[in-house]
C-alpha cells in the first residue's frame, strides 16, 4: 500500500494557518476494491497513458473494477481513525521548519496506525505500507 505523502504539505500549512488540528486516517481494504489495468499490454491505454504523463507531469493509473469499469468491487473498507495532532495557528507566516515537524509526525502516526491495526483487519502479510512521493 502506497501513500503519496511526502511530498504532500498543502493540507498541513492550511491547518496551520486555520489552527485546525490534523487527524490521521488509514483505510484497510482500498487495495482490494480496483484492480489495476497494465497500460503497456494494450497499445490505446499507452497512448492515454504518454498523453496523461505529457500533460499532468507524472504517472498515470487506470483502474477497473466490476463489470470491468470504474465501479468498486464489494470488498470490506474498514477506516481507522488516529489521534488529533494539535496543531498551533500561525496565520499570516506559517513557520517551515514547523510545517515540516508536524507532517513528519503525520507520517509516523499514519505508520503507527497501520502496524497496530493491520492483523486485525486481515491484511494479506505481503502488503507493505510504504510513504512514496
Amino acid at each position: 500500500m502506497e501513500v503519496v505523502i511526502k511530498i504532500r504539505k498543502g493540507f498541513i500549512r492550511v491547518a496551520v494557518e486555520t489552527g485546525a488540528d490534523i487527524v490521521p486516517v488509514v483505510a484497510f481494504g482500498e487495495n482490494e476494491i480496483f484492480d489495476r489495468v497494465d497500460v503497456t499490454s494494450r497499445s490505446v491505454l499507452r497512448i492515454a497513458a504518454r498523453v496523461w504523463e505529457w500533460f499532468v507531469g507524472h504517472k498515470v493509473a487506470f483502474s477497473i473494477g466490476r463489470f470491468n469499469i470504474f465501479c468498486p468491487y464489494r470488498k470490506p473498507l474498514n477506516v481507522v481513525v488516529g489521534n488529533p495532532i494539535p496543531v498551533t495557528q500561525q496565520r499570516w507566516d506559517p513557520d517551515e521548519k514547523y510545517i515540516d515537524q508536524l507532517h513528519q509526525q503525520y507520517m509516523r502516526e499514519l505508520e503507527r496506525l497501520w502496524d497496530s491495526w493491520k492483523d486485525t483487519f486481515g491484511t494479506d502479510k505481503s502488503v507493505k505500507f510504504e510513504v512514496v512521493e
